[in-house]
């Protein structure tokens, strides 16, 4: 989607928020904004909206994420899974062979340190962006 305020809005109606108004108030971010954010979700064709008839007052439009939005979020929690998985086999493959590195007398005890420092936060990086 590109966009982390998409993203965001997708995840408040995943968790069962669904007026602009709600979601506007839990993002703290403006209505306009969230606004803008379900129209560009809506066009593409992963939400429904429908209206809503209150006993007093105006009727409210709310949001609803529809299959193909559904199926979208479980390939995007599937391609995550994924990419954790993988890159947790790489780190363990990286840490074996500086360990190995280490024993062998390879490398200094300090660059080890640096070095699986560097690979543990490169892990936690990708793990919050991802």
């Amino acid at each position: 989607m590109g966009s982390r305020s998409k993203n965001d809005v997708l995840e408040c109606l995943n968790a069962g928020y669904t007026h602009p108004s709600e979601i506007a108030k839990k993002l703290k971010v403006t209505r306009q904004a969230v606004d803008k954010a379900l129209r560009a979700l809506y066009d593409l064709g992963i939400l429904d909206r429908s209206a809503v008839f209150p006993p007093e007052g105006r009727p409210k439009i709310i949001y609803t994420i529809n299959r193909a939005g559904r199926n979208l979020i479980r390939a995007l929690e599937d391609a995550g899974d994924g990419f954790r998985s993988d890159l947790d086999e790489r780190m363990r493959e990286e840490l074996a062979a500086l360990d190995s590195a280490l024993a062998g007398k390879c490398v200094s005890e300090e660059i080890y340190l640096r070095r699986r420092a560097e690979i543990e936060m490169g892990r936690k990086a990708a793990t919050r962006e991802g």
